[in-house]
């Protein structure tokens, strides 16, 4: 299970670079849904799109956002 989770993080970081928004192209260790909370203001629908694929998981876009600015996402190695 944990090296199909780990997959799809990578497939959603390698969509968040192919797609470009109010700040350019993304970054390669941002999740598109954390990019997607953080540049709610831009583009609204963007995050609303996602939250509604992750029904199940309300606020799913400020979730992984919260995430990434805590760097929760890092291997624990590198977490200190």
């Amino acid at each position: 299970m944990a090296v199909l989770k780990n997959m799809l993080i990578g497939l959603d970081q390698t969509l968040n670079c192919a797609i470009k928004l109010a700040d350019g192209w993304g970054t390669p260790d941002e999740m598109l849904s954390a990019r997607a909370w953080r540049l709610r203001s831009y583009h609204p629908w963007l995050r609303k799109v996602i939250d509604g694929l992750f029904f199940w998981d309300t606020d799913h876009c400020q979730e992984c956002y919260l995430i990434e600015l805590n760097r929760k996402q890092f291997p624990k190695i590198y977490r200190g």
